[in-house]
């Protein structure tokens, strides 16, 4: 006969056995436990006290820890692929915190204000003020640093339009129709006859000076470039990295010895940050760095040797301008390439590079087949090798 026996068991306590278990995985991670399980907070506690601890931690003792060896491995892998570590290389992490849309907003709103005020009680420029909200994206438009406006509002007590009632208060936002903006409207209406005033055809200018623009053979170049007379002589010390930006030093030097634009048979050619940037993009190196001070000659002096119409449906023409110059008493050969923009808006720097003679001579003597130098990065040496590869002889 079988016997049955009855037993009770009691499951109670297990599960404060598990918040106990879950609290001390939470504590040995250093992690919160509505981050590491998604339980939300009980009692008074919201749980945002939890998280803004664990931010606080992970910024002081992990991030800031890490973020040396991160930027000098970044550094190291610059040197080897570039052969130059660029001056404005940082690090930053993304933000541990995400605001809401409401948040972000005031965020916005109270730096917009703090730059207002500084541009008003006249701490930072126009220009300045301009740059702060494009660098911080305060509006949902670029602003552009060469419009006057700002430099309008700044002496109207922080509005644009002047007088007692401006037509746009900045720290407010607020539009007055009795302002400045409508008063000028009407004088225009009343006064601009647009058929009495016809405007430049700018495309047919454009066309014109690339049409007008002359270019030496490439025989002509090659020999300027190996034979002629250098037309800079530098140290190769100039534009080395230190705590002051590419970016800034270079474009503050051809502000102050050729007030930010050359002279060029193709006519006057900028020479701003813009062109500096994106030269800078192309890659760096410390004789390309030191190459900025010669790169201004190298327009005015240099033989243009090569030009191109809407280069690769990019909307600007191209110039290719060569010379030699000297550094560290060794001699180089160094292009410019300056574009003009179909626009008509800008024409300036774009990129350069330089080239050891002995490198490039060498280059223009060996004989290549069905492609360009591997050894040489100069433009001009990869015309010689399609003159070569089209069986053409000097």
């Amino acid at each position: 006969m079988d016997t049955f026996e009855s037993k009770h068991l009691t499951f109670s306590g297990i599960g404060d056995i598990m918040q106990q278990i879950r609290m001390q995985i939470a504590a040995d991670l250093r992690m919160p436990l509505t981050k590491l399980f998604g339980i939300s907070s009980s009692g008074f506690n919201s749980g945002e006290d939890d998280i803004e601890n664990y931010n606080a931690m992970v910024e002081s003792e992990i991030r800031s820890k890490v973020k040396y060896d991160v930027l000098r491995a970044l550094e190291i892998c610059c040197k080897n692929l570039f052969g130059i570590v660029p001056d404005d290389l940082q690090v930053e992490f993304k933000p541990l915190r995400i605001l809401s849309a409401e948040q972000e907003e005031q965020v916005k709103n109270q730096r917009f204000q703090r730059v207002s005020l500084a541009m008003q009680s006249g701490l930072i420029s126009a220009k300045e003020a301009k740059q702060a909200i494009n660098r911080e994206n305060l509006l949902s438009i670029k602003i552009d640093e060469s419009n006057e406006l700002l430099d309008i509002a700044k002496n109207n007590g922080g509005g644009i339009g002047g007088g007692e009632t401006p037509a746009i208060h900045l720290s407010t936002g607020k539009y007055n129709s009795k302002g400045w903006f409508s008063k000028i409207k009407q004088l225009l209406n009343n006064t601009f006859k647009e058929s009495e005033h016809p405007r430049e055809d700018k495309t047919k200018r454009f066309v014109n000076k690339f049409k007008g623009a002359k270019t030496v053979s490439i025989q002509e170049a090659r020999i300027f470039a190996l034979k002629g007379k250098p037309v800079a002589s530098i140290s190769g010390e100039e534009f080395q990295k230190d705590e002051i930006k590419l970016t800034e030093k270079v474009p503050k030097f051809y502000k102050d010895k050729y007030d930010g634009e050359v002279d060029s048979i193709i006519g006057k050619v900028k020479l701003d940050e813009e062109g500096v940037k994106s030269d800078i993009a192309h890659g760096m190196s410390s004789k390309k760095a030191a190459a900025f001070m010669s790169a201004p000659e190298v327009i005015n002096k240099g033989k243009l040797f090569d030009k191109q119409k809407n280069w690769k449906n990019r909307g600007y023409d191209s110039y290719v301008f060569i010379a030699p110059v000297e550094i560290a008493e060794k001699r180089y050969i160094e292009e410019v390439v300056v574009i003009d923009r179909e626009s008509g808006n800008r024409q300036g720097l774009y990129l350069h590079d330089v080239e050891l003679k002995k490198e490039a001579e060498s280059a223009f003597k060996t004989p290549t087949k069905g492609g360009y130098t591997s050894t040489s990065r100069l433009i001009l040496t990869k015309k010689v090798d399609e003159r070569k590869t089209k069986g053409k002889v000097w």
